[in-house]
């Protein structure tokens, strides 16, 4: 098992909450790597909080019309 799964797994309540964040996420953001994804999970995880998002250049140039998240 990928060592980012296990970690992200042991932070969420449960499989169920993983698999619907991953569905969220990638209906919204085009991520380059399956190591990406996992990593701005990881980084942004912090719970019941929203987390600002920084829109990676790909991101922004498919969606121009999104303001990106301050520095």
């Amino acid at each position: 098992m990928d060592d980012q799964y296990r970690l992200l797994r042991q932070k969420l309540p449960s499989r169920q909450q993983f698999f619907d964040d991953l569905r969220t996420l990638t209906r919204y953001l085009c991520f380059e790597s399956w190591d990406d994804l996992m990593t701005f999970m990881l980084n942004s995880f912090k719970p019941g909080q929203v987390v600002p998002v920084r829109l990676p250049p790909a991101a922004r140039t498919l969606m121009p019309h999104l303001e990106p998240a301050p520095s």
